[in-house]
């Protein structure tokens, strides 16, 4: 079963439209852990880590 990790809303507007991958904090095929940080997005205000929301593994990164 596969799980879309979501990007939160960021920022106390929703003037943020636009997101971009940093960097991933994880290769494909590795492992990643409930609520452990898996990549670095960042707005034209803020720079965040996105956690993982289940126990699984990195298949594919869509950006």
């Amino acid at each position: 079963m596969t799980k879309d990790v979501v990007i939160p809303g960021l920022g106390s507007s929703d003037e943020s439209k636009e997101v971009r991958i940093l960097h991933s904090l994880k290769e494909k095929t590795r492992t990643c852990k409930k609520a452990k940080p898996s990549s670095e997005v960042e707005t034209n205000k803020v720079n965040v880590e996105i956690e993982s929301p289940v126990d699984g593994l990195l298949r594919v990164i869509n950006a």
